[in-house]
């Protein structure tokens, strides 16, 4: 059964057009644009509650209201001529976190002759001139206030 895709979930359109991934939910490169998308949302939703002071609430990111509009976040999403593009989320200058990046990048094309000649030269033997690529990902970089809590950072 097809999933209906919710935007309210996420932090932003998603890169490749919803009717394109509601379409293909099979395929393995639409599969990775949801989970990073969802890992996102579900990342920054959790900054947010942190830096609401919620837990003491105990508040969870299922408790989350998704229906507002009021992130903490702010969301720029860009798109790469080339093929894709990513979201950036940026929380900065709050109580718990000094600043907090939460990313997403969604992209494709063909690789560049330089890299295709890079390969060549490390013994693969590449018939095609045009090679086409696809990446996904998530990444974060977290820099709380507190000098006695570790700064993290992960790629995924």
């Amino acid at each position: 059964m097809k999933e209906v895709l919710q935007l309210k979930n996420y932090m932003a359109e998603p890169i490749t057009p919803l009717s394109v991934l509601e379409a293909n939910q099979d395929d393995m490169k639409v599969q990775m644009e949801m989970m990073i998308m969802r890992i996102q949302a579900e990342f920054c939703r959790a900054l947010e509650l942190e830096e609401d002071e919620a837990w003491e609430d105990e508040k969870t990111v299922d408790d989350y209201d998704f229906d507002n509009d009021e992130s903490k976040f702010k969301v720029d999403r860009w798109l790469r001529k080339e093929g894709g593009g990513g979201i950036t989320c940026v929380l900065q200058d709050g109580r718990v976190f000094e600043k907090a990046g939460v990313n997403i990048s969604v992209v494709s094309g063909n690789l560049p002759p330089a890299a295709v000649q890079q390969m060549r030269t490390r013994g693969k033997n590449l018939e095609n001139a045009t090679l086409p690529f696809f990446a996904a990902g998530v990444s974060a970089v977290i820099h709380p206030r507190n000098p006695m809590v570790p700064t993290i950072h992960f790629n995924y």
